[in-house]
């Protein structure tokens, strides 16, 4: 389970990750759901993506489908086109990242929705739910936009 205290050996946080015009500085991360990362964006050679889709929303059970850029869904495809790598569900793109350096990363396009987040966006904005995010920004650590707190008698999981 990937968590803001359980991150994936592998990954190394960028510097910079701009995610639809917002700007996350120093390994901070877009959304945590209770202290589930379902989005996770590193640097490497190409982008390094994690993502979990939510399973069973009464329980708040999450799946992964891409991990280290490979997909662990059959209907989940991640490839790059002309420089930027993307994350397609059932042919609909839901995720593309441009690589702008070694250091930094720009998320041109968002929508998590068909994975159980309603989350969406593009280079410009960002809407989560009703509200909107544009040109704002947070650094060192811990997430951007937070769903729920976790209870210690239903702890969220990841399966």
């Amino acid at each position: 389970m990937i968590t803001i205290n359980n991150k994936p050996k592998s990954y190394q946080p960028l510097e910079k990750l701009i995610i639809c015009s917002n700007t996350l500085q120093g390994g901070s991360n877009l959304v945590a759901v209770g202290e589930l990362l379902p989005i996770l964006i590193g640097k490497g050679e190409t982008p390094q993506i994690w993502l979990s889709a939510l399973d069973n929303a009464e329980q708040n059970q999450f799946i992964p489908i891409v991990e280290a850029n490979i997909s662990k869904h059959h209907v989940v495809k991640v490839y790059e086109e002309s420089g930027v790598y993307n994350v397609a569900v059932a042919g609909d793109i839901i995720l593309s990242v441009i690589k702008k350096s070694e250091s930094e990363a720009e998320v041109i396009k968002l929508d998590l929705r068909p994975i159980g987040l309603n989350i969406h966006g593009d280079e410009t904005i960002l809407y989560v739910g009703n509200s909107s995010f544009k040109d704002s920004g947070m650094s060192g650590g811990g997430a951007l936009i937070g769903f729920g707190q976790q209870n210690p008698n239903k702890p969220i999981k990841q399966d």
